[in-house]
């Protein structure tokens, strides 16, 4: 089931009955992304320039943080994204448990670092820092977030594994910290039973 229509782009965020929420964003699609997402700083859709891509999925230039969050609040969850690296340097995070400033996070650097991190209070933790194995071009990065139990995975390999008391229902979406181009292929939220 879609989610009501804005402009044709909205037709590729998807609804669905088990209350997931998947985005297939197509080249284009730029200009929609504030209807689907609310951008930290506020604003954050200045520091994404979409570029015209031949292929599958959103192709942007990024040249300052941004955060990207379905305005929906989950409780247990797993984010995930596929994403396509082109010409990136920095890190790639699924978030989720974000509320005010608090929230939770599984990022992964072009260089390997896989850190899952959760700030609440203004405080961050790091709950589990590993070095991976840096992966192809094209890659699914994914956090699951299940009572106080939380896992970082890459291709759906478990990379870093964590507990703390479980965060309030928040937003969940991606961030991109970092310099050049990447490709958004899908990101997907699916709540936990």
């Amino acid at each position: 089931m879609a989610v009501a229509a804005k402009d044709s782009a909205s037709d590729r965020l998807i609804a669905r009955n088990d209350g997931a929420l998947e985005w297939r964003p197509l080249s284009g699609d730029g200009p929609a992304l504030s209807s689907f997402f609310r951008a930290i700083p506020d604003e954050g859709f200045e520091h994404l320039i979409p570029l015209d891509d031949e292929g599958e999925g959103l192709t942007v230039s990024v040249h300052e943080p941004i955060t990207l969050l379905f305005p929906e609040a989950f409780g247990d969850v797993q984010v995930e994204a596929e994403i396509e690296w082109l010409d990136f340097e920095g890190s790639v995070a699924v978030v989720h448990h974000a509320a005010g400033d608090d929230a939770g996070w599984f990022s992964l650097s072009n260089e390997g670092d896989a850190v899952l991190v959760d700030r609440r209070e203004g405080e961050e933790k790091e709950l589990d820092r590993q070095r991976a194995e840096v992966p192809g071009q094209r890659f699914t990065i994914a956090v699951s977030s299940a009572g106080r139990h939380l896992k970082g995975l890459i291709d759906g390999r478990t990379v870093t594994h964590g507990h703390i008391a479980a965060g309030a229902d928040g937003s969940c979406g991606l961030r991109l910290n970092g310099t050049g181009t990447i490709r958004i292929v899908r990101v997907l939220v699916q709540p936990l039973a």
